[in-house]
């Protein structure tokens, strides 16, 4: 955990370079840990990594890494976490950055689909 927060905190503090190589040596960890990938194993270091990854401007790589983020969340049914929804927001304002519209719409309406309540709420995820 120490790699994630350590790579984290860089993120925060502006320094997104330094911080994708601590976040990709925990990301291995982790992987190691859990080949499962559940929630506590890889979701969150690769949604991190992502994060990372869009701040440095590498664009391509950091739209992988937050689908992945969201599959591993996924099999670990963890879709109605905070960090889910903002894992899938980071990626429709990724793609919408980069003029992707319709891929946009496309990962709001899957997620819609796969997390429709059975209740009539609101979903909860919004294009920010």
């Amino acid at each position: 955990m120490t790699l994630l927060y350590l790579g984290s905190t860089l993120i925060d503090c502006g320094k997104p370079a330094e911080a994708e190589h601590y976040l990709r040596e925990a990301l291995a960890l982790y992987r190691t840990l859990y080949p499962g990938e559940e929630l506590g194993g890889t979701a969150r270091p690769t949604k991190r990594l992502a994060d990372a990854l869009a701040k440095q401007g590498k664009v391509a790589e950091a739209e992988q890494a937050y689908r992945e983020a969201i599959v591993s969340y996924r099999k670990c049914n963890a879709t109605d976490t905070p960090d889910f929804r903002e894992t899938v927001n980071s990626l429709v304002s990724l793609l919408k950055s980069e003029g992707k519209l319709s891929e946009a719409q496309a990962v709001l309406d899957d997620v819609k689909a796969q997390s429709a309540p059975n209740d009539g709420e609101k979903n909860p995820i919004a294009a920010p």
